[in-house]
């Protein structure tokens, strides 16, 4: 078990524009200005000096306009926790490729314990705990031959990394609002995160200054909402679904993909066409409906279904939902994989129990809530609304599409045919229509399954290999 403070590391990778010896200053002020201007960038870039970028960002960049501080982007190599991923990773307008622990194992080595526990008389029972855990979830991982179902009884102190594509829009927001917080007698952003964020602070001062002043001038904070598990006004007690928009032109609009995809051709040909109608019907269908999801999921799905960024969603502060757990105990606040051995279910149940009853006694003996919650198991549930416009229900590729697919995490996909059945319930004429991005007519995966075989029922190794050579 490594102590918190020692694994936290950040690398900044690269940033842009740049072009020869000018950076993201004068190349963002040189386009801003020859918006007005009809002169020669190249031209523009050898003329402004230092009193032109200062008039021009206290002018331009200080106001708030958003273009400016969209087209600089910063690459980091960032690693702390799993803080580190539920956070970083919330922004709509960023990239990110993070460490999997669906792909990968976890052991008691990678556990880490925060700074505050580790020099606190709770060290040894902290650990204990967690490695009880990890034990737990290596014997699960056997059990079902499965790391997706295991990975629910990790706590949220263990390593994690990733590549981060962050535009500078987004680091400014994110600074501005760990200071705020930090001035608050109880904050609730980890310390992880708020040394992250100086990290980011120290580059991007060094490397886009003019830029990140005027920025700080502006009062108001710019970067657009995203899903924040540690500030959130989410609370609600049911699950539901409501189609808040439904327009009469939506079932002609059906009837009429439904025509157009009885297509007789060889079988590249046709899943062009069949694409192509796809796209052509998703465009008109986009504005045409709109669907309010409510429901719980446990912290690692919600993790996934974060990343799906131009999904609009909210969950629910992972200290609220602790508090609800700590406050009334009832199993069903927490995941359970399907396991029929009682015992194994029981111990699953001993453990988040005992996860969540020490976390209540470090609060009780001065720990801050934003330390103890590395305590807290990955299948605790979550609050979760999620906004599917007529992208996100029909195409292929959309939210449902990608996450109905068996390659994506078992609890997804429970979710998505829970809304698909909903759905077709309320507009039977859809059936069919909505599912797995293999609807298309082939699989994009590497190995099908057979799902595929309700969409192209003869579909065989060789028709998989067609489409994938």
């Amino acid at each position: 078990m490594k102590i918190l403070s020692q694994v936290i590391k950040g690398k900044l990778i690269d940033f842009a524009p740049k072009l020869n010896e000018y950076g993201p200053d004068k190349i963002v002020a040189a386009s801003g200005i020859l918006t007005a201007k009809t002169k020669d960038f190249e031209e523009m870039l050898r003329k402004i000096d230092e009193k032109v970028l200062q008039v021009f960002h206290n002018e331009a960049t200080r106001r708030g306009h958003a273009s400016l501080v969209t087209s600089v982007n910063f690459y980091f190599w960032l690693e702390g926790s799993r803080i580190l991923d539920f956070f970083f990773t919330s922004f709509p307008f960023g990239s990110y490729m993070m460490f999997s622990s669906r792909r990968i194992g976890v052991n008691k080595e990678n556990l880490v314990i925060p700074d505050s526990i580790a020099n606190s008389r709770f060290k040894e029972e902290y650990k204990k705990i967690c490695e009880r855990m990890v034990k737990l979830y290596k014997k699960v991982e056997e059990m079902t031959k499965s790391k997706d179902y295991a990975r629910r009884i990790l706590p949220i102190g263990f390593i994690s990394r990733g590549f981060f594509n962050l535009p500078l829009q987004v680091i400014l927001g994110v600074i501005k609002e760990i200071k705020t917080d930090e001035e608050n007698k109880k904050p609730s952003y980890p310390k992880e995160i708020v040394k992250i964020a100086g990290l980011l602070e120290r580059h991007i001062k060094e490397n886009t200054n003019y830029l990140t002043n005027a920025s700080f001038k502006l009062a108001y904070d710019t970067n657009f909402p995203h899903p924040n598990l540690f500030k959130s006004d989410i609370d609600f007690e049911n699950s539901e679904m409501k189609i808040l928009l439904k327009e009469n032109a939506l079932e002609e609009l059906i009837k009429e993909l439904k025509n157009e995809l009885k297509i007789e051709a060889k079988p590249k040909e046709k899943i062009k066409k069949v694409s192509e109608k796809w796209k052509e019907f998703v465009k008109k269908v986009q504005d045409k409906i709109l669907v309010e999801v409510k429901t719980f999921v446990s912290l690692a799905a919600w993790n996934d279904i974060k990343r799906h960024r131009t999904v609009r969603q909210k969950v629910e502060s992972i200290y609220h939902a602790v508090e609800r757990c700590v406050k009334k105990w009832d199993e069903n606040n927490f995941y359970m994989p399907p396991i029929k051995d009682q015992k194994v279910r029981e111990e699953i149940l001993k453990t988040y129990r005992e996860a969540l009853d020490f976390y209540k006694k470090l609060i009780e003996n001065g720990i801050e809530k934003r330390d103890a919650i590395y305590v807290i198991p990955h299948g605790i549930k979550l609050g979760i609304k999620l906004l599917l416009d007529g992208y996100h229900i029909f195409d292929p590729f959309g939210f449902i599409g990608i996450r109905s697919c068996t390659t994506t995490d078992h609890e997804i996909v429970f979710l998505m045919n829970r809304i698909t059945n909903e759905l077709e319930k309320e507009i039977p004429e859809i059936k069919g229509l909505v599912g797995p991005k293999c609807k298309l007519g082939y699989c994009p995966e590497r190995n099908f399954c057979e799902i595929i075989k309700k969409f192209v029922k003869n579909y065989d190794e060789s028709l998989h290999s067609i489409f994938n050579s």
